[in-house]
């Protein structure tokens, strides 16, 4: 294989700006902020719940008390639950 074809080519957005393609990644009023939080689902990996058997026993309650606090707004896939029973022990 030739060297020009092992070049990946970078090529801009669509619309012309990165800025405007990553909107996602631009700073947030604290208006948007308090939207976010008010209206957020939240989804854990599955090693986010199999980290909570080597975490520090402080750090582990730290965490379940945030995820009491915030848990009408967690959502739990059906697959985050089969693999975190797969892996547990």
């Amino acid at each position: 294989m030739d060297t020009v074809d092992k070049i990946v080519t970078f090529s801009l957005p669509t619309n012309g700006t990165m800025k405007a393609t990553y909107s996602e990644f631009q700073k947030k009023s604290s208006e948007e902020l308090k939207a976010i939080w008010e209206n957020a689902l939240i989804c854990f990996d599955t090693n986010v719940l199999l980290n909570l058997y080597r975490y520090s026993k402080d750090t582990r309650d730290e965490i379940l008390e945030l995820m009491e606090k915030l848990k009408d707004k967690i959502y739990l896939p059906h697959q985050v639950g089969l693999e975190f029973n797969k892996n547990r022990f």
